[in-house]
């Protein structure tokens, strides 16, 4: 789908939204398509786009598989991996090193 698509089926600008579109143009020496695509990025008034099929369409819940799974478990939230889950692995794995000035009785 291309950008004129997207375009097409946006919702209409208002006066303010052309007012700022021009000034775009002027200042930033760029085209009428390319500063409407801007401003519509910004304003979130993009037209709507088909959605995506097969391999290429996100899932709605993300499924951790194998290891993934064994590392999300490590912290909570337990279906996700976050920076806390290699943190507690970290510390996990370092061993606990005595002082060599401290005495022990």
């Amino acid at each position: 789908m291309t950008w004129q698509d997207i375009l097409q089926k946006a919702p209409s600008l208002t006066d303010e939204d052309e007012i700022e579109i021009a000034e775009m143009m002027k200042f930033k020496n760029i085209s009428r398509e390319e500063a409407e695509r801007k401003h519509r990025q910004k304003t979130n008034k993009l037209g709507s786009r088909n959605k995506a099929v097969g391999r290429f369409a996100k899932s709605a819940e993300k499924k951790l598989i194998g290891n993934q799974k064994e590392i999300a478990g490590q912290a909570p939230p337990k279906d996700e991996i976050t920076g806390e889950d290699f943190k507690v692995l970290r510390d996990k794995k370092k061993p606990k090193r005595r002082s060599a000035f401290t005495q022990e009785d």
